[in-house]
């Protein structure tokens, strides 16, 4: 009696020609289809073979080989592959796969300060895109006997051991900075009485004014008492940075409005909102 289950057990069943004296065995049940060690032993090396074709795919079938520059890049495509070069070469391959494109981007601008945005993408197997917009200097200053360039933003772009020779850069006065580093924005102490931000609406406001381009010199020491220089040798007293939009406004109107009084004599005050003082040498 098996109480309804399935009787797995071997039954032999014996003739009785006398032609057989052993038994033949009639198995009855599930069919084995081999030992357990077998099939592991199969699935563990398909599975080693897969690994084996991933690394090599990953390591010499997907590997960066031909790199597009896109944009207007102020650096060469030479100097743009040395740095690229160097990168795959720290992390010992050129693998496609390996590519992280942020860390790249971020990498690259640090080291090539004149680039100002970098947008790099993955085209498999072989290809990296870079979509290049370039920086410009617009200013610069002189601290411990050195010249530093610097873009709107006061990143610092260049280090030079003498002064620029070019006469669309504002030379800017600043307050004693607490770091400069090339590919760095410049940093102030927090007691400073400038700083980057102030700087930037300076700047941003002297542009939309189209005050921008007849600027040679600007004292930016104290945000409360500015002071700048035009290429004609007009003095402009700012005063604070307090309304720094519609004064640079004023003057530029002002300006505009009388080309006749523009002489390298003339000193103008708009460091009170909606007035202008002048006065001569």
């Amino acid at each position: 009696m098996n109480n309804g289950q399935e009787d797995n057990r071997d039954i032999y069943l014996y003739g009785d020609d006398g032609k057989s004296a052993e038994p033949t065995p009639i198995l009855t049940g599930k069919k084995k289809f081999g030992s357990a060690k077998t099939i592991s032993a199969i699935l563990i090396t398909v599975a080693i073979a897969l690994l084996i074709i991933i690394f090599v795919l990953v390591n010499n079938g997907y590997v960066v080989k031909n790199i597009v520059l896109n944009g207007e890049s102020p650096y060469s495509e030479e100097k743009i592959n040395e740095l690229l070069n160097g990168y795959f070469s720290e992390r010992g391959n050129r693998s496609y796969f390996y590519i992280n494109t942020d860390e790249l981007s971020e990498m690259m601008k640090k080291e090539l300060p004149y680039i100002k945005e970098l947008k790099i993408e993955k085209k498999a197997p072989d290809t990296l895109i870079l979509t290049v917009e370039g920086e410009s200097a617009e200013a610069y200053i002189e601290y411990l006997g050195e010249y530093y360039l610097l873009n709107a933003d006061m990143k610092v772009l260049e280090k030079a051991s003498h002064e620029p020779i070019r006469t669309r850069l504002i030379k800017l006065d600043i307050d004693l900075p607490k770091e400069i580093i090339v590919g760095s924005q410049m940093v102030f102490p927090e007691a400073s009485r400038m700083d980057p931000e102030t700087y930037v609406r300076i700047y941003t406001a002297l542009s939309d004014s189209g005050l921008r381009e007849r600027v040679q010199y600007l004292d930016i020491r104290n945000k409360f008492d500015l002071y700048m220089r035009t290429k004609e040798g007009i003095d402009v007293k700012i005063g604070s940075v307090k309304d720094i939009e519609e004064k640079f406004s004023t003057l530029s109107k002002w300006l505009s409005d009388n080309p006749g009084e523009i002489k390298s004599t003339l000193n103008i005050d708009i460091s009170v909102l909606k007035k202008i003082y002048i006065s001569y040498d």
